[in-house]
């Protein structure tokens, strides 16, 4: 087993991000990115 990697604030509320956009969506894929200006774009 792999000790999984610590991630910081800003990366953990992504990947919620992400799961709510699968959950939304019924996918079996979700992804969330910021961008330069600090805009969050999700989907599912």
């Amino acid at each position: 087993m792999t000790d999984a990697p610590t991630l910081d604030a800003e990366d953990d509320k992504l990947i919620v991000l992400a799961r709510g956009a699968m959950a939304r969506t019924d996918g079996a894929a979700g992804a969330a990115v910021r961008d330069t200006d600090g805009r969050t774009y999700a989907a599912g």
